[in-house]
């Protein structure tokens, strides 16, 4: 089952959306940006939480920081949901 994502919309909108113009960043990506990420004592367990693939050797730096990146964006992402969702809930 796949749950739809609810983006919330433009955070800013460009030009004129409803003639066709650049919706701009969606209220998620931007909620998401703001967000705080990982502590500096977060758990390489913790972190494996976020993303569906073991952690690579960390010997292979750049594999290593690019699934720390997406163990992180992926928290972020989380919480900009349950924002969007608090904030829908009136």
């Amino acid at each position: 089952m796949t749950q739809e994502i609810n983006d919330s919309g433009s955070a800013y909108a460009y030009g004129n959306y409803e003639q066709g113009g650049d919706p701009g960043m969606s209220l998620r990506a931007f909620a998401a940006i703001q967000m705080g990420g990982f502590e500096a004592d977060t758990t390489v367990e913790f972190a494996t939480v976020f993303n569906s693939d073991t952690h690579p050797d960390q010997n292979d730096y750049l594999a290593w920081a690019i699934w720390w990146a997406k163990a992180n964006a992926r928290f972020r992402c989380m919480h900009a949901d349950v924002l969007i969702a608090a904030l829908g809930e009136g």
